[in-house]
């Protein structure tokens, strides 16, 4: 059976500027088919994170593959081990500082994990095509992507891979290459809400023996109507719906944190 990977999400810290995660792939044991064998996480190259805001076309991405000593290396990952990844990751590598720093804040999180490894070389690939020739493809097949200078590209198994001698890809490549690594993929949805969850208890706990207005009152009520109405959307794949009521329920209680906490 082909491999499946699995990226679990753990936790959010307070500040919204990291996450935690883990490969729940697992080991081909105990009845399960789908996970790692003995000798593939020691062959994997890197494993490659994209995380994109719920409706916004901006994507970061993180490469793990040994050489960060502020990251876990992929052998330990596949291991199991959680491990983070802070925003500051983001800052060598582009341009939008905002959107850096402010990709964990509350909200749904998009997130891909790519397992890299070693694919075929000696093939063909023509800048603009949409096709890889020069190889036998049955077992690339099998994965979910590949990785060409770089760049990711989705196969495309809708077509007629010609006795698997012709490998689709979604999209076109942006340069000629004779070779590629396979990836397999993993998506997950994060539910984001430590940074209201902490302002929550910072504004009640402010005001502890004080007496607060009634529109405080009021909005701390629609502040947790919104989580546990985002948290019914969530669960049943409304994300666009749960991102708008977590970032609204956000604002509100820094609204309160700013305004009120010094009331007393």
């Amino acid at each position: 059976m082909a491999l499946q990977v699995k990226l679990q999400f753990l936790g959010q810290d307070r500040s919204g500027r990291e996450i935690q995660l883990k490969d729940a792939t697992g080991f081909q044991s105990f009845g399960r088919i789908s996970g790692y064998d003995s000798h593939q996480p020691s062959e994997i190259e890197a494993y490659r994170f994209s995380f994109s805001r719920i409706g916004s076309d901006g994507k970061l991405w993180v490469v793990i593959d040994g050489t960060n000593p502020r990251l876990l290396p992929p052998a330990k990952i596949a291991m199991g081990i959680p491990f983070s990844i802070h925003s500051s990751l983001f800052q060598d590598s582009i341009g939008d500082l905002n959107l850096a720093s402010s990709i964990f804040s509350d909200g749904i999180l998009d997130i891909n994990m790519y397992v890299q490894f070693v694919g075929l070389s000696d093939v063909v690939i023509a800048k603009d095509s949409s096709f890889v020739t020069g190889g036998s493809f049955k077992s690339v097949y099998d994965s979910d992507s590949i990785l060409v200078d770089g760049m990711v590209y989705e196969l495309d198994k809708s077509k007629d891979h010609n006795g698997y001698t012709v490998l689709y890809i979604i999209g076109s490549f942006s340069a000629d290459a004779t070779s590629f690594d396979i990836l397999y993929r993993s998506n997950t949805k994060a539910f984001l809400d430590s940074v209201g969850d902490y302002n929550l208890q910072s504004v009640v706990g402010s005001n502890a023996g004080c007496s607060m207005d009634d529109m405080v009152l009021d909005t701390l009520v629609i502040c947790m109507a919104n989580k546990e109405s985002a948290e019914l959307f969530y669960k049943s794949g409304e994300y666009s719906k749960a991102d708008e009521l977590l970032i609204s329920r956000d604002k509100l209680l820094k609204n309160i944190k700013n305004d009120n906490c010094n009331r007393c």
